[in-house]
Formats: C-alpha cells, structure tokens, sequence
C-alpha cells in the first residue's frame, strides 16, 4: 500500500474519455509515439515600446528560453530573421528603430517571409507594433511533472523581464494547469470531508473511540484505493479525485454500522464483535451488494472512462467490506471501549431505574 500510495502518477488521459471505435481513439494510439517531439510554445511579447533597446530585451528573453533546457535551438521567430533580411537587402547600415512599420512591412512582404505575418499585429492606424510572438519547441519532455517544472521555468524567465510585458503561452498549459492543481485540491478536499465526517461521527457514535476507528479505517481505505490506483495504471485526474473524496462517504457508513452495533452487544469483546457481524454483518452486505447493482452498469458504458470510474467504485466497495468485516472487528475485539450505558427497570411497580454498566456485567 504505501509503495502504491508513493508512486501514483499523475496526469490526463484524453483516450479515457473517447468512446470506443471512435477515429480520435486511432488518433491518439499513433500520438502517443510522437510525445518526445514535444509541444509548440508561442512566446508573446506586448504592450511596449518596440525600440531598439527594448529590442536587445527581447533578444535576450529568447537567448534565456533557448538557454533553460529543452527547448529546440531552431526558434521561430520573425526578429531573427528580419535581422538576415535586413543586413542583406540594406548592407553596411544600421537597423533603425522599428517602432515604425515600414520595414517591417517590406520584410513582411517578401515571399520567404509572409509566413510572419501572423507573428506580428499592428495598431489599427498601422504605425505602431502592438504584438508580436517567439515560436519555440519545447522536446523531449514526456512525463506531466517535466513539462510543469518547464512551463514554471519560462515564467520565470517572463518575470526575469518584467520591463517588457510578455509571456509563455502554449495549448498544453491548460491541461498543465489543471495536472498541477489537481494533487493539492484533492487533499485540501480529502481532509474538508475527512474532518466533516469525523465531527458527525463523534455527534452520533455512542463513544469518541468508535469515531477515531471508523477515521483510521477511511484513512486505510483511501491509501489502498490510491494503491488500486497505481496498480491499475489509473493516474490521479478528475475521475480518480471524484472517486477519492467519494470514497469517505462510501466507507464510513460500513465502518459505522459496525462500530455502533458493536457498542449495543453486551458480553465480552469478542462476544460483541460476534453479535455484531451476526446482526448487523447481513445488512451491511446488501448494503454492499445493492451499491454494486447501481454502479454494474458503468462497466458497460463505451468509453473508458466509465470503466475506470466502476473499477474505482468496485474497490471503494470491497476495500471499506474489508476494514468494516476484518480490519475494525479484529481491533475492537482487542480495544474496543466499553458498552452503552441500559437504563434496568427493576419492577413495573416502581420509578427508580438502575444505571447498568460495563462494571456490573459479569460477562465484560
């Protein structure tokens, strides 16, 4: 459990939520032999004066990206080339400043050239530059944490510059930017639940001891499904986070119902762990069973998707069946705490009652 636990991926699966037979699911059994080409980055540069000593920042930005490690050194970048063009068609001159269109337009028009166009907006009036945009490769990159730790990289660099407003922008950091608040929201979510259910536990369990249990046993059944997880090949997304957080609520009501029946019986401990899976052990099984009828038929559903969120719920099942009928009998079999108070009325005839404890039970 606690290697499954540390090894965990994380990550989103886009075939997972593709229906079966469908041409997307050819598509991304052939994209996923293309991973080390890695993604485009578009480097967007704004809201400044393109003068010429902004123009050495610039330059600089893109030396530092080129300079941070996998990123391709053949840079797409519309400034590079000018540059070429502009030493070949005017030799022996200095670039002027470029705030003015007008050679960037002329560099724009040529043929080899026009491909740019894109990279560059003007104002309305076309006399100023008012953006433009660096394209890069980023390669080599394959796991979700690589490509994190190098989409903070380039905002750093971003930062580095701030006198020239500009930013890393790429389709994957959307995808990012989930992978990476992913981790930190489900155990912010984990704990808002465990500690909701750990407070309605000490309001409603006859004794503060159950509710500490019947927390251990949630805790023990969400670090197996996160085992499950990993040995599943099951990566920490949005369908597994749902099933996490669902799983508190799944499993304390096994543990529950045998944690407070356990406090009912009467006898010694290993007496009551016996009345308590004779009486209430049937009734959390249908429990049980009933929740598998209402899940079976994800199984079936033509994405992948829903087979994942079965095989979690299906584990959520037979994990909290197993610290509910093994892990919290045998514990409270050794140290379990002592029965309910029973109020004995001692005849029909009188008011006065007798406060029958554990101390009075010849059989604790």
């Amino acid at each position: 459990a606690a290697w499954g636990a540390t090894n965990v991926k994380d990550g989103i699966v886009f075939e997972d939520l593709v229906p079966s037979g469908s041409y997307l699911q050819d598509f991304y059994d052939v994209e996923k032999y293309f991973d080390s080409m890695g993604f485009t980055v578009d480097w967007i540069f704004r809201d400044f004066s393109y003068t010429n000593q902004n123009i050495q920042l610039m330059s600089n930005v893109t030396q530092d990206v080129l300079d941070s490690g996998w990123i391709d050194p053949n840079v797409q970048f519309w400034w590079v080339d000018f540059q070429k063009w502009y030493n070949e068609t005017y030799p022996n001159t200095t670039i002027p400043d470029i705030g003015t269109p007008a050679y960037i337009n002329m560099f724009l028009q040529t043929p080899e050239h026009e491909h740019y166009r894109r990279d560059v907006a003007f104002s309305a009036d076309n006399r100023t530059i008012i953006a433009s945009k660096a394209l890069f490769w980023n390669i080599g990159i394959i796991p979700s944490n690589e490509k994190i730790r190098n989409m903070e990289e380039l905002r750093a660099i971003s930062d580095k510059y701030s006198s020239i407003p500009s930013y890393p922008y790429s389709w994957w950091y959307r995808v990012l930017e989930r992978i990476q608040i992913m981790l930190p929201e489900a155990v912010k979510n984990m704990l808002f639940a465990g500690g909701a259910v750990f407070v309605v536990a000490l309001i409603f369990m006859p004794h503060p001891l159950i509710a500490f249990y019947i927390m251990c046993c949630i805790a023990i059944v969400d670090t197996l499904l996160v085992a499950v997880m990993t040995i599943g090949n099951i990566e920490i997304n949005v369908l597994s986070i749902a099933s996490l957080i669902l799983s508190i609520g799944l499993a304390v009501d096994y543990n529950a119902h045998i944690g407070h029946a356990f406090m009912k019986h009467r006898g010694t401990r290993i007496e009551r762990v016996r009345a308590t899976l004779t009486s209430m052990g049937t009734s959390v099984l249908s429990g049980a069973f009933s929740t598998f009828l209402g899940i079976v038929m994800l199984n079936f559903g033509s994405a992948p998707a829903f087979k994942i969120y079965f095989n979690m719920l299906i584990s959520i099942c037979l994990l909290s069946l197993l610290t509910g009928f093994v892990l919290l009998p045998v514990v409270l079999s050794f140290i379990g705490p002592s029965p309910l108070q029973v109020k004995k009325r001692l005849n029909t005839n009188t008011e006065k009652d007798v406060i029958l404890t554990n101390d009075d039970d010849p059989y604790s």
